[in-house]
């Protein structure tokens, strides 16, 4: 799943590892919907840089999925060190 989310980032050559970690799923009453929490850690960035994920999918009577919403919070790339002020 997340090679599909995530195909931009893993078509670029890097040197060192990008982990992908699942952290908890969410399912709505009628399993019609989830969230999937996740953190992704790019060893390539300097400092490391981690980007935390929550993505929220809906899926159809078949269980395919019918629409995506993505919330990324970037503040570790793009202010590295901002946890610690």
């Amino acid at each position: 799943m997340f090679k599909e989310w995530w195909k931009p980032l893993l078509l670029k050559t890097y040197t060192k590892e990008v982990v992908f970690e699942v952290s908890e799923y969410y399912f709505n009453e009628s399993l019609k919907s989830f969230m999937a929490e996740s953190v992704v850690t790019d060893y390539n960035a300097e400092p490391v840089a981690t980007v935390y994920v929550a993505e929220r999918f809906t899926l159809n009577e078949a269980g395919e999925k019918t629409h995506q919403i993505n919330h990324i919070d970037v503040r570790d790339v793009l202010t590295p060190g901002w946890a610690e002020k």
